[in-house]
């Protein structure tokens, strides 16, 4: 008799065939899920260190904003006392 005709006659054998076929089924499931989370893992890791290059950037926006800003207000404030210097002596040659 072969195995596959003593495991349709055997309850004991047909149960085992059972097991080792849940067991496989169990192991491919176990494995898929390992990789799922190793890869969740990644991407996860990649995130947070693209986070982190992204708020470094940003921070180093922000400081170079504010320097432009002061820059900006500075040159303005120039040019505003040059403009009242200029309209001061224009002033003064009509008179």
């Amino acid at each position: 008799m072969t195995r596959r005709k003593a495991a349709k006659n055997d309850p004991a054998l047909r149960q085992l065939a059972q097991l080792r076929k849940t067991v496989k089924e169990l192991r491919v499931k176990l494995e898929r899920e390992t990789k799922a989370r190793k890869i969740e893992a990644r991407v996860k890791s990649e995130a947070q260190k693209a986070r982190a290059q992204l708020a470094s950037q940003i921070s180093t926006l922000r400081d170079q904003g504010r320097k432009l800003a002061t820059n900006l207000k500075s040159a303005l404030g120039d040019a505003g006392k040059r403009d009242a210097r200029v309209s001061r002596r224009s002033q003064k040659s009509r008179s």
